[in-house]
């Protein structure tokens, strides 16, 4: 078969590919290592969070569970910075980065005795770290070609003339320079997750788009007046309220009359909800949580209390404590005055545990 004879192409389908958390020496006289291919995977960290209903649920539920009951020990009230900022909503930011990135840090400040006097929340994409992890490297946004790149020494509680310096904390688990955080292995079902949620969207906003081929049969026009009667059905049929209106033709004979061809749907909607219902349970799995703690659990119609108390108790020795004693284990480096106790969460009063 010629060319002309053949009006068939082949498509190449797309194919998904998932920001890779790379390390990468920077260019040039640059020391730090970059993140990522673009070095911005903490800001796709980020978009995971903002975008992906399940994990933002997850991350603020978890985040509750470990800081949002307060100190048992320490000074909450404590102000840390010239913004008045608490020393409690500043452990709780950092609890919240500490489950989105796997990573949190601060910049840390010392008056003249040499005393640690004044601390300053630091969002983890605005850091970098050279090979060695001794030096960090502060930076407003990265992905700016005119960047101001502040260099600061590493926090060690042994070296006290350094007037500042900053303190990265990683997860334990991190074998590599930067954090991972503790749903890296779920990155791929939030991504999916968050492309179910666009699929649903467009088909309400493009209702007449996949459910039909109009046809016009009386040859084909310009590009421009393609264009023009193209824009007039979308502006007349697309969107949900107009999902069940008729299409009315006006033709000059039966022999330019317009067709319309519907499309098989090969049952989108039933392949998307089990692949939702699958990537649910994996965004879960990767936080060893069960969906009833947070209040994502509709398929469930009773409520045992026991069940509920006995998953609670086990998520919480086997994740939410244990990110509180990392937490903790961090801020003692600053010294004794600086220690706290973050109180165990009560799911039934929403305060500390009196066991």
């Amino acid at each position: 078969m010629s060319e002309k004879q053949s009006n068939v192409v082949a498509i190449d389908l797309r194919q998904a590919v998932a920001p890779e958390p790379v390390e990468k020496k920077g260019y040039g006289t640059a020391k730090y290592v970059t993140f990522g291919e673009d070095n911005k995977y903490p800001d796709f960290l980020l978009h995971c969070y903002d975008e992906c209903s399940i994990l933002q649920s997850i991350i603020n539920g978890l985040s509750d569970y470990v800081a949002g009951s307060g100190f048992v020990v320490g000074d909450a009230e404590r102000i840390v910075n010239e913004k008045g900022e608490t020393y409690l909503s500043l452990v709780q930011r950092c609890a919240v980065d500490y489950i989105i990135f796997g990573a949190f840090t601060i910049g840390i400040r010392r008056d003249k005795e040499h005393r640690i006097a004044f601390l300053d929340y630091h969002d983890p994409r605005t850091i970098r770290l050279n090979e060695d992890g001794d030096e960090a490297y502060y930076c407003k946004d990265w992905s700016k070609s005119n960047r101001r790149v502040v260099t600061l020494p590493i926090f060690n509680p042994k070296k006290k003339a350094l007037n500042r310096s900053e303190m990265y904390v990683k997860a334990p688990a991190s074998r590599s320079l930067y954090g991972r955080p503790m749903w890296g292995s779920a990155v791929k079902d939030v991504m999916t997750a968050m492309e179910i949620s666009t699929f649903h969207l467009s088909a309400i906003l493009n209702n007449f788009v996949p459910s039909g081929v109009v046809n016009f049969n009386n040859g084909q026009p310009d590009e421009a007046t393609q264009k023009t009667i193209e824009k007039r059905l979308n502006d007349k049929f697309s969107g949900a309220q107009n999902a069940a209106r008729l299409l009315v033709c006006f033709n000059d004979s039966k022999d330019h009359a317009t067709t319309m061809q519907r499309l098989a749907e090969d049952n989108f909607d039933q392949r998307y909800n089990a692949l939702a219902k699958s990537v649910k349970e994996n965004i879960f799995i990767s936080f060893r949580a069960h969906p009833q703690l947070f209040g994502a659990d509709p398929e469930r119609q009773g409520f045992n209390s026991v069940e509920y108390e006995q998953t609670f108790k086990l998520f919480k020795e086997t994740v939410v404590r244990p990110l509180q004693r990392q937490i903790e284990a961090a801020f003692a480096t600053l010294g004794s005055e600086w220690e706290f106790t973050l109180a165990e969460f009560n799911i039934n009063f929403g305060k500390e545990a009196t066991e």
